[in-house]
């Protein structure tokens, strides 16, 4: 198990990571851009919000350098890139089309060059997937 803040603009020297075993898997949100805080919250909010403070508060998740700091933290055996929003169905819902140039495209293929070139398995997730881990390949990792 593991936990972690890494919202952009946290200074790397006080984000904390917990490491308590060996993991196999990394499931990491790569949504650098994010929506406004207004999108998600604004039907919750007692007054509407100021632009500027709607626009410092976006549901954006890590980019490639908050993950590949957290890959070279803990380790994993895999890396996959989850919660995109890249399915069709999800268009209706969050208004997303992304491009080849889209910046959250461009640091999640980044993410995965950079893992697979270090012999990682890595993906970025589309749809569904299926992650198996067997106690067989985890008494593999430990050395049993």
């Amino acid at each position: 198990m593991a936990g972690t803040n890494s919202r952009p603009g946290m200074d790397p020297a006080t984000r904390v990571v917990v490491k308590v075993s060996i993991y196999y898997v990394l499931l990491i949100g790569l949504e650098c851009d994010g929506a406004p805080m207004s999108w998600l919250y604004g039907p919750l909010a007692t007054k509407p919000l100021a632009r500027r403070n709607d626009q410092s508060r976006r549901t954006n998740a890590s980019n490639y350098t908050m993950s590949i700091d957290i890959v070279d933290r803990l380790k994993p055996k895999q890396v996959y890139i989850y919660a995109m929003g890249q399915e069709p169905w999800l268009t209706y819902v969050t208004s997303i089309k992304y491009t080849d140039e889209s910046l959250p495209i461009r640091e999640a293929r980044r993410l995965v060059d950079e893992c697979r070139g270090r012999g990682l398995a890595a993906e970025l997730l589309y749809g569904t997937k299926d992650i198996v881990l067997t106690p067989a390949a985890s008494a593999a990792v430990r050395g049993a």
